[in-house]
């Protein structure tokens, strides 16, 4: 017992280790974790506030951009209304090169150019192509300044420029369009693009921010000291690195080549700013604090277990063993033994309580002895109590069983073999309950309790002894009341019972057959009745010679006869067997013939499910009466059968 509580108090003790930890350990994985978190948004606050500034910066330059050059456009657009002399090729391209323009066309009502600096280009038509529908909308509807900044070839001959149109006052033409430099705008955008912003933000090895276009998921830029994230597995170009950025505008953790990585986003406008950070850093810090606490927790539960076990040892287990070795006392027969405890009082009144315990016990089990041997001297009870290898029985228990003092001692003292013993018994139990064990008849009512065994054994010999005589004595009744004395063949009632139960199990056709001895009565006229019944007897013999032993064969009475039998036969097969039986009757009364004795017989073959006793009867001895009367005749007929 001490060392099972010993474990469970270590397994206490590591439980509530573990329910610390955990505890401990979640608590600082949220402190932790937010504290990531407000880190995470304050960067990308501070990267939010960069790229606004820069927005402003770029739209304040591109707007600077545009008028510059919308001023270039409308002037030119003044000197070619208001000079014609201008309006050729080559004052074009003076035109060009004075304003810094790389091309400068003038288009007619049907979007045809009618003149342009690139000679090449004149006659041309605007190419059907969605960067020139704004230009094709001028011509046809009219319209303000229009700038296309997408840095596409929409004319013939021009390409890589940015384009710019105006509708004109002079008769003829619908707009005058100057061809930019791109490179002119990319320079602008180049000075504060989104790759220099991340790179001003300062960044760890484990640490990593992106700039990502919202529509296209392209990389617009991202900071630099990356290696240790880029070792771990992340790769940008992952095909649902899209969706890995979504739903984590609060913050979430996602899986890095199965490295835990905290990932908070931003968007602004069609900008999604990422923040990454892998985990390992808080993870290193909370192991290391749960491993400091998990020592200590080692330590102080170490130093309180020698504590508890000292004390439990001297104030539990010593008293525990002292009533544990008082109870084997009691167990093996001691009566004198008794429960001590001097440590402590609880032990002492569970001392007490004990012994008052055993006094009820012994004085319960002779009360149980004197009542089984006063009211029931033939009921015996026992119980094996497997936890403590003992047996207890009545008194009468050995008499009950039948056994030799010998054997008796030898099973009682052994557990298992007094087990094994009943259990045997108890296997060889018929469905009542009882078992033969000897020259006695046992009643068994056993049980099984977890890993005890007890029951009741009561000794029924002479009940089964005078129900078996009760049935001998039973059957010999039934069968002389159904025994003819003379012949020993069944008489009237047996047959009766006997064809009864046959009928209930038919399941073919059922013959009878009913036959009296012609001219009886001149044998014991002339030769006495003694006689007579020794012509009844050979008719009798000779009845079950010729019949199986199933088919039934009995004396009506007198020298009326009768057989049933069930068997599958054609009709014309039964007339065949009633000759042969009659032969072998005139055979067993050759002594007789001087008497003119014979053998008259009725006969009744019934093939309907509702074939009974009495209908076989009926038709029989109508069959038999027009035998006799056929004799009478002269007519050679014995026998006729009925359907």
């Amino acid at each position: 017992m001490e060392k099972i509580l010993s474990k469970k108090i270590i397994l206490c003790h590591i439980c509530l280790a573990l329910a610390a930890i955990i505890l401990f350990g979640s608590s600082l994985w949220i402190v932790e974790k937010q504290h990531i978190y407000h880190e995470m948004n304050q960067v990308l606050d501070q990267e939010e506030g960069y790229y606004l500034e820069s927005r402003m910066m770029l739209e304040d330059k591109v707007s600077r951009y545009v008028s510059d050059y919308t001023l270039r456009l409308c002037g030119v657009n003044d000197l070619l209304t208001a000079q014609p002399v201008l309006r050729s090729s080559r004052c074009l391209q003076s035109l060009c090169t004075y304003f810094g323009m790389k091309e400068i066309c003038i288009f007619g009502d049907d979007g045809t150019i009618l003149l342009s600096s690139d000679e090449l280009a004149t006659g041309s038509r605007l190419l059907k192509t969605e960067d020139a529908r704004p230009f094709a909308d001028m011509i046809e509807r009219g319209g303000d300044i229009v700038l296309n900044f997408e840095c596409s070839p929409i004319i013939s001959g021009g390409e890589g420029l940015n384009f710019m149109a105006v509708p004109s006052a002079v008769e003829g033409w619908s707009m005058v369009l100057i061809g930019i430099d791109q490179q002119v705008a990319a320079e602008l955008q180049d000075e504060i693009a989104m790759s220099g912003l991340m790179l001003q933000i300062p960044t760890t090895h484990d640490n990593a921010m992106f700039a990502i276009d919202k529509n296209t998921g392209k990389l617009l830029g991202k900071t630099i000291g990356n290696d240790l994230l880029f070792r771990s597995g992340f790769n940008y170009n992952d095909a649902d690195i899209q969706d890995l950025f979504r739903n984590s505008e609060n913050g979430k953790i996602i899986y890095v080549a199965g490295i835990p990585t905290f990932l908070m986003t931003r968007t602004v406008n069609h900008v999604i700013f990422a923040d990454l950070r892998l985990a390992s850093v808080q993870i290193r810090k909370i192991t290391g604090m749960l491993l400091g606490i998990i020592l200590l927790n080692c330590v102080i539960s170490f130093i309180a277990l020698c504590i508890i076990k000292q004390y439990f040892h001297k104030y539990v287990f010593l008293e525990i063993d002292a009533i544990k070795k008082t109870i084997c006392q009691i167990i093996g027969g001691d009566e004198t033994a008794a429960f001590h405890a001097d440590n402590s009082p609880e032990m002492t009144a569970i001392a007490m309580a004990l012994n008052d315990w055993n006094k009820n016990i012994q004085h319960t089990q002779k009360k149980l002895n004197w009542i089984i041997s006063s009211t029931a001297p033939d009921a015996a009870m026992f119980e094996c109590l497997s936890y403590v290898n003992s047996t207890c029985f009545s008194d009468n228990l050995p008499s009950v069983l039948g056994m030799e003092p010998a054997q008796w001692n030898e099973l009682k003292d052994d557990t298992e073999r007094f087990k094994e013993y009943f259990s045997a018994l108890d296997e060889s139990k018929d469905e009542n309950g009882i078992v033969a064990a000897g020259e006695k008849f046992l009643l068994l009512r056993l049980y099984k309790m977890d890993q005890d065994y007890f029951g009741i054994i009561v000794d029924k010999t002479a009940s089964v002894k005078r129900k078996a005589q009760q049935a001998i004595d039973l059957k010999r009744a039934i069968d002389d009341s159904e025994t003819d004395s003379l012949t020993g063949l069944l008489n009237r009632r047996g047959f009766e019972s006997h064809v009864e139960k046959k009928l209930q199990k038919k399941t073919g056709n059922a013959v009878m057959l009913i036959m009296d001895v012609d001219n009886f009565k001149h044998v014991n006229d002339n030769l006495g009745h003694p006689e007579g019944d020794i012509l009844l007897r050979k008719v009798g013999a000779c009845l079950k010679q010729q019949f199986r032993e199933s088919d039934i064969v009995a004396r009506l009475g007198g020298d009326e006869f009768t057989v049933f039998f069930c068997a599958e036969m054609p009709k014309d097969v039964l007339p065949d067997k009633l000759d042969r039986l009659q032969q072998a009757l005139r055979e067993a009364l050759a002594d007789y013939t001087a008497y003119s004795t014979s053998i008259s017989i009725g006969s009744a073959c019934m093939s309907s499910a509702k074939a009974c006793y009495e209908t076989l009867y009926s038709h029989a001895d109508k069959e038999l009466y027009k035998a006799k009367l056929a004799k009478k005749s002269g007519t050679k007929v014995s026998h006729n059968t009925v359907v």
